[in-house]
């Protein structure tokens, strides 16, 4: 999965010297979701809530078991959703999970349809733990990476199955390849004016 976290490793050398850039980028990233999704001021009633559970795989180096939990806060005066996650990481040898902040961003791409594509980019806070490494300095600790993310999501009834994948880039570099469920949990539904993926339902025109 993740590299040994070796200062002895080549490999390790590399991804400290990317992490070095990959690491202010990410910051800058956390504090440009706060200024456009603060910027909104949304009240209470402005607010789109879908969360759910999701599970696959984490596949950078191998096929670990991922499983984790999806929420999404959509906002009537911005066009990103606010995406807090958690993913923990069945690795052989390893305590691995992340905490992520991200937006998204549904594509205007067939926005009547059930179909409702997205792409997306955040932070990720990974944690770890390696339960025997004699030869590793560093055994324990977390790591901030750059999330970027792609998926899909369907817009059916009750509930909303999606699709997705997110890159993590950092000192410790992720795959996560996931399925899950989204349920509507306030402003939304055949009613609202979220479609049940959290997407922005079109408005009609004035006069019709």
């Amino acid at each position: 999965m993740a590299a040994m976290l070796s200062e002895a490793s080549p490999r390790w050398v590399r991804r400290s010297e990317l992490a070095m850039s990959i690491g202010p980028k990410a910051a800058g990233v956390c504090l440009a979701l706060c200024l456009v999704l603060g910027g909104a001021h949304p009240s209470r009633a402005d607010v789109a809530v879908r969360a759910g559970p999701r599970s696959g795989v984490e596949a950078h180096d191998g096929a670990d078991l991922a499983v984790g939990a999806d929420l999404r806060l959509a906002f009537s005066l911005s066009p990103l959703t606010l995406n807090p996650s958690f993913d923990y990481f069945f690795a052989d040898g390893q305590t691995l999970y992340q905490i992520g902040l991200n937006a998204l961003y549904h594509l205007p791409i067939g926005s009547r349809s059930r179909v409702a594509p997205y792409g997306g980019i955040g932070v990720g806070l990974t944690f770890f733990s390696m339960e025997e490494a004699p030869d590793v300095t560093d055994a324990h600790g977390s790591r901030v990476g750059l999330n970027v993310i792609t998926g899909v999501c369907f817009d059916l009834p009750i509930v909303a199955p999606y699709a997705q994948m997110t890159a993590t880039v950092g000192e410790i570099d992720l795959v996560a390849i996931t399925a899950g469920l989204l349920y509507d949990f306030g402003q939304g539904g055949d009613g609202g004016g979220w479609d049940r993926c959290g997407r922005r339902r079109p408005q009609p025109e004035a006069g019709r």
